[in-house]
């Protein structure tokens, strides 16, 4: 029937947006991060890790970049938090 085809489709698309623009803030974390602006880094991160909440898998990749940035900068108290 098709009104479960389309409630079926509907989470399958908001998921590939969701994914699309967690993809586009690392994308833009890791641009800022070339030119050292740590704001931005921090602001991407952040929204990146909002984004991936819905995903386990996602949500731990971020936790990850976030780790690796912090060690990078030597940030040991956000390292520990």
């Amino acid at each position: 029937n098709l009104r479960g085809m389309v409630v079926a489709f509907i989470p399958g698309v908001i998921m590939n947006t969701i994914t699309e623009l967690m993809e586009r803030e690392i994308s833009l974390f890791r641009e800022a991060k070339i030119i050292h602006n740590h704001e931005s880094c921090f602001r991407h991160l952040s929204r990146a890790h909002i984004l991936s909440q819905s995903s386990t898998f996602n949500h731990l990749r971020i936790h990850w970049l976030m780790f690796g940035y912090a060690i990078g900068r030597k940030d040991y108290g956000e390292v520990m938090g």
